[in-house]
């Protein structure tokens, strides 16, 4: 296991995407490594609580601008915190996504690797928000699913700070914002 760097360009933007890989150079990648990483950090992680209520309540106000959503989806919610306070905000159904076995633990909540989509969930997503995209093995296969779901006229909101920028086994993703920005853009 290695930590890469890559650049791309992307409309004339360089874009440099940081990666934590689970595999040497001659082996495949291990897939059930990723899930067990993920798991462990999620149970250690349990009691807290990354996005506050009050960020939830303002994009909740944003996306009311845009539409009258009916459907979301928060990938990656670890508590769920985040599906109920838009559930709270927006008055639709909104579900979370966590890849660990502690999901059933908390209400709307699915055991999901959020690599994967589900077929009604295609053309069928008014938002889809995450904090958690950093714990992505795969950007390019993560952002094309979680796009293909994604209704006209909906949004994916991602939220970014600075520790996303670097990379370990339990977030093997790192972006800038400029990079995040240009990869999804």
């Amino acid at each position: 296991m290695k930590k890469t760097s890559k650049k791309i360009k992307i409309d004339q933007q360089e874009i440099v995407i940081n990666q934590y890989k689970y595999n040497e150079d001659d082996q495949e990648f291990d897939y059930e490594n990723y899930v067990a990483i993920q798991k462990e950090g999620n149970k250690r992680k349990i009691a807290s609580q990354w996005v506050h209520k009050h960020t939830i309540k303002i994009l909740s106000e944003y996306i009311l601008t845009l539409m009258q959503p009916n459907f979301g989806i928060c990938h990656g919610t670890r508590r769920g915190g985040e599906q109920l306070a838009f559930r709270e905000y927006l008055s639709c159904e909104v579900i979370g996504t966590e890849i660990s076995d502690t999901a059933s633990q908390f209400p709307y909540t699915i055991q999901w690797d959020f690599h994967e989509i589900k077929p009604e969930w295609l053309n069928a997503v008014d938002f889809i928000y995450s904090n958690s995209w950093d714990h992505s093995y795969d950007p390019d296969l993560l952002f094309r699913a979680w796009m293909s779901c994604v209704r006209t006229n909906g949004i994916m909101i991602l939220e970014h700070s600075s520790a996303q920028e670097d990379v370990s086994q339990l977030d093997p993703l790192g972006m800038s914002l400029n990079s995040l920005l240009g990869l999804t853009h």
